[in-house]
């Protein structure tokens, strides 16, 4: 078979989705803030839904229209379900660990299985360098750990996710924390994700080359925020039309 390819021009209009990065992170920084926040152009993906599940788990209330959610903020962080599903999101697995940590019981945590395969020794270190409780199974994690305020050191070549749970919840606790990034920032923009959306929150850290400095004591404040589209699906489209 023979075919004739011909150039043309694109014409049309297309909408690109919302990021699901950016919705992975006002939905945790609106669920750990006191009052009532609306979240808008949420696309409900898989993974979206797999972090809305586990923050149901910590008592946080959602409800959830069209293309929108308002979420109740939980005051008191309780891990209400013996097992929490992350089906196969890893934002979910790594952001929501530290997170429900912050209950101070015994939880475990589960997912399709090649979630549970990827790699989660960073948390393991950390939680067992606290004296804390980090035990993967076939079908599960069991852990149980109470972080304080201190110096972490992570390595700059894993994934940015475990930097942006610590940093869910180091500014909560009652001291200073820093976190240090050893070797090269390979994922830098996520982290800078993370704290824009901190920032929008009323969670103030500060990012000096390799270190993130973060105060204590500080709140989540509700807001409202609307999700922006994900700009790398949009740059097939952008870079076709030039």
């Amino acid at each position: 078979m023979k075919v004739n390819i011909s150039p043309g021009f694109l014409k049309g209009e297309v909408v690109i989705p919302p990021s699901k990065s950016y919705t992975h992170r006002a939905l945790i920084c609106a669920a750990l803030s006191k009052g009532r926040s609306t979240i808008k152009n949420v696309i409900f993906s898989e993974d979206v839904l797999a972090t809305i599940d586990a923050l149901k788990s910590i008592g946080t209330k959602f409800e959830i229209k069209e293309d929108s959610i308002t979420i109740d903020g939980t005051e008191k962080i309780e891990a209400s379900q013996a097992l929490v599903d992350c089906n196969e999101s890893g934002s979910t697995l790594r952001f929501m660990i530290p997170i429900l940590c912050m209950s101070h019981q015994e939880f475990s945590i589960t997912g399709k299985a090649s979630l549970l395969k990827r790699p989660m020794s960073i948390y393991e270190n950390i939680i067992k360098d606290l004296s804390g409780t980090y035990e993967p199974g076939n079908d599960s994690i069991r852990i149980r750990c109470d972080f304080i305020p201190k110096d972490y050191y992570i390595k700059g070549n894993v994934s940015s996710q475990f930097i942006s749970g610590l940093l869910f919840i180091l500014p909560t606790l009652d001291g200073d924390s820093r976190i240090i990034i050893e070797g090269d920032f390979e994922s830098k923009n996520y982290v800078e994700m993370t704290i824009h959306m901190l920032n929008h929150f009323g969670i103030k850290v500060t990012l000096e080359s390799n270190q993130i400095l973060i105060k204590g004591n500080q709140s989540y404040k509700a807001n409202d925020y609307y999700i922006e589209c994900d700009y790398s699906q949009l740059a097939l489209f952008a870079v076709a039309v030039y």
